[in-house]
């Protein structure tokens, strides 16, 4: 009995710093592979939500012009466009935040980017018809009215699809965008040899003004965009709908629709145009940022020469900084800023990571498209 005894003091003490150190170890070993799993979640994330932004402005901008590239001497005229009664295009008010730098108004172009100046986000405003056939203009049959036009053929013309009207004869009248109201026929076939007149009404349509196409003239060129064509704009700003941001961001021009976020945690959007020598090739002569000549503002001034750089847009390269959500404890950039557009000289970039900018993640996606439908046109 003399034999037995407990743990001394010092065994306890040591017994208990051994624990202590062993369970260190074991939160250490967690918080460490707890932070690479945010962090490798995170970066996945800023991919994923850069390659859905930068595939959703692809997307669209490769129908860029779709049933508006064949209407001669049509490019960089106003757009008017009423829905319900109401003006969408000019509009009574400025844009939604964050696009209200576009102004109230837009000219007929594929593609029109306005420069944020320095690191701040582009916009790009994409516009395309979604008729899908007759994307040749056609002819009127005499002067159009405020409630009818006669087109000398209704070929791929179906009930409620909109007509965008441009008149030659009336330099700095805008383009029209009214709807077809009236069932739409097959052509009329002529009794001889000749145009023939094939009327269809516009008249009480969501996007027929109420003065319809009364002044133009029997020069009037028209071109079927379809049921649902897009005028959309891009960028970057605070989703209405969360609240949170930054956010890629589409608005909706066509209906007034609040903007909607496309991917969150987008950072940054830029773009650069690739323009032809002359608006009768087909090649991209070089790159340039939307500054100078070919600013939003150059390019809306409706001038015969905007018109002419307008025909020689041919591709558009983008470039969408994805930021991870991820906030490290340090900076892990090293200083170093992001750089895009880096393999072409007068298109180089570098964006700034100051602060705490740079303890988050980023992910740039570079894309070119071509604005196919320009280029088809000139084929």
């Amino acid at each position: 009995m003399s034999n037995l005894r407990g743990f001394s003091l010092v065994e306890l003490l040591v017994a208990v710093v051994v624990a202590m150190v062993g369970t260190l170890a074991i939160f250490q070993t967690l918080s460490t592979n707890e932070s690479y799993r945010r962090t490798t979640a995170s970066g996945n994330d800023a991919i994923v939500g850069g390659g859905l932004g930068s595939h959703v402005v692809e997307h669209h901008v490769s129908w860029a012009g779709s049933g508006l590239t064949r209407i001669p001497g049509a490019w960089g005229c106003p757009l008017a466009i009423s829905r319900a009664g109401v003006a969408r295009l000019p509009s009574a008010a400025a844009f939604p935040i964050p696009f209200d730098r576009l102004g109230t108004a837009l000219r007929l172009a594929p593609i029109i980017a306005s420069d944020g100046g320095g690191a701040v986000p582009d916009q790009l405003v994409v516009m395309a018809g979604a008729s899908g056939v007759a994307y040749a203009p056609i002819p009127v049959f005499g002067a159009p009215s405020a409630a009818a036009l006669s087109l000398q053929s209704t070929l791929g013309v179906l009930q409620n699809d909109l007509l965008l009207a441009f008149d030659p004869d009336s330099p700095g009248a805008p383009c029209t965008i009214v709807q077809a109201t009236s069932p739409v026929g097959a052509p009329t076939p002529p009794a001889t040899v000749g145009a023939m007149a094939n009327p269809i009404r516009i008249d009480g349509a969501m996007f027929t003004p109420s003065g319809g196409l009364a002044g133009y003239s029997a020069a009037t060129m028209v071109t079927n965009l379809g049921a649902d064509p897009r005028i959309l704009a891009f960028g970057i700003g605070v989703d209405p709908a969360t609240r949170l941001g930054p956010s890629l961001l589409v608005f909706d021009v066509l209906t007034g629709a609040a903007p909607a976020a496309i991917a969150d945690n987008i950072v940054n959007l830029q773009v650069a145009y690739g323009i032809a020598a002359d608006a009768s090739s087909s090649v991209v002569a070089n790159w340039v940022h939307p500054t100078g000549a070919w600013s939003y503002a150059s390019l809306s001034d409706g001038s015969p020469g905007s018109a002419d750089r307008i025909a020689r847009l041919r591709a558009l390269r983008l470039a969408v900084v994805a930021r991870s959500t991820n906030f490290e404890r340090t900076n892990v950039n090293g200083g170093a800023p992001l750089t895009l557009f880096a393999d072409e000289p007068t298109l180089r970039m570098v964006l700034p990571l100051a602060g705490e900018d740079g303890n988050y993640r980023y992910k740039v996606s570079d894309t070119v498209v071509a604005l196919r439908n320009t280029l088809l046109a000139n084929n």
